[in-house]
């Protein structure tokens, strides 16, 4: 049997001097300016990637809460002539 992960995660974006700052509460000390809210975002995005790829490396777990959540599903294997 085959799974699907579902990650749900809490990033907020604020105005700050001059552009927008971001960061993912379940993450802490993980913070990410950018120009535009966009732009934010999509960083702070992969600065959470790179924390996760990280996190699996060293075999720590991930920080799951109300902040960040995983959902599991079980996928049937349906043959190829079905």
């Amino acid at each position: 049997m085959n799974h699907r992960l579902t990650l749900s995660l809490t990033v907020v974006v604020e105005p700050d001097e001059g552009g927008f700052h971001a960061y993912a509460p379940a993450f802490k000390g993980l913070h990410v300016d950018g120009k535009t809210e966009k732009e934010a975002l999509r960083f702070a995005i992969e600065a959470v990637q790179v924390h996760m790829k990280s996190l699996a490396r060293t075999g720590d777990p991930l920080p799951i809460g109300p902040d960040f959540s995983i959902e599991r599903e079980m996928l049937h294997n349906v043959p190829s002539r079905a």
